[in-house]
């Protein structure tokens, strides 16, 4: 996927909106231990949400991991993998 691509930032919410977060609810609801994925789709939503706003002040140019990238130090870091083994 191109990012840079004009409209695709305004796709990706509601992509998350109608087809990955139900099926992420889905298997989170079948292996609750996995809840962690879901956490991680809302907070990549939170970033397309920033990212589709028209007063977005960022340039789309900036490379992932730059200061200048909206999610350089905004998320925590991964948790610990979690493990459907029981």
């Amino acid at each position: 996927m191109d990012r840079q691509k004009p409209g695709v930032t305004k796709s990706q919410p509601g992509f998350i909106d109608f087809v990955v977060r139900p099926l992420f609810e889905t298997w989170v609801s079948c292996f609750p231990e996995s809840n962690v994925l879901l956490d991680r789709i809302n907070q990549n939503y939170a970033v397309w949400q920033v990212l589709s706003s028209p007063s977005h002040p960022l340039p789309m140019r900036a490379a992932a991991g730059t200061p200048e990238h909206p999610r350089h130090g905004s998320l925590p870091p991964p948790a610990a993998p979690c493990s459907l083994d029981a």
